[in-house]
């Protein structure tokens, strides 16, 4: 079983650093393999071809179960405590991730397979925090307001700025812990009583 770990991660960092030389579309299986220091059988017997080692690659670095478990576990129904630890785990996930998330933006646009898979992550967030923002109204933790329009607004702004420093290498000239506070006293004022 080690073996067949090590392999597997073996393949999906060989991929992983390719693509990000290369692209997915000039990367080969035999090259993938040769990186790897493997047989390009081997390849083949633990993911099929090319396109399900960059789907292993998303699903594996997808942030949505490390939010899952801090929505389901780690909440504390207090909206700044909680807008806190969801924003620092989003820029830590960002941050640790950034040439996966690089590769798969890049390669956006170029297979519609994995632009849904890509797109669905994001929405997959948006679900978990409307879900946040209607228990937090049920328990009259915060006003009224459209769950819907609070999550999508809560992911641009924090999507916006680690795209832009991630992705791009743009800085703001805001020191990050700022952002974070600022952003979430804007919600803090705008949903608190």
């Amino acid at each position: 079983m080690t073996q067949s770990f090590n392999t597997r991660g073996k393949i999906l960092q060989a991929t992983l650093s390719l693509i990000k030389k290369k692209g997915f579309r000039g990367v080969t299986t035999k090259e993938i393999a040769h990186h790897a220091n493997i047989n390009e059988v081997t390849i083949f017997r633990h993911f099929g071809n090319k396109m399900n080692i960059l789907n292993t690659i998303i699903e594996e670095y997808s942030y949505i179960p490390s939010f899952k478990k801090v929505l389901h576990e780690e909440i504390v129904w207090n909206l700044k405590e909680d807008l806190q630890a969801i924003t620092k785990l989003y820029f830590t996930f960002f941050k640790k991730n950034g040439d996966v998330i690089k590769i798969a933006y890049k390669e956006l646009g170029n297979f519609p397979e994995l632009d849904n898979r890509i797109t669905v992550i994001p929405s997959q967030l948006k679900e978990l925090l409307v879900r946040y923002f209607d228990k937090m109204q049920e328990l009259n933790k915060i006003k009224k307001c459209d769950s819907n329009a609070m999550a999508t607004a809560f992911i641009s702004m924090n999507f916006g700025y680690l795209v832009s420093m991630v992705i791009h290498n743009h800085d703001f000239d805001v020191n990050e812990e700022k952002f974070i506070d600022d952003s979430i006293q804007i919600f803090t004022v705008l949903l608190g009583f």
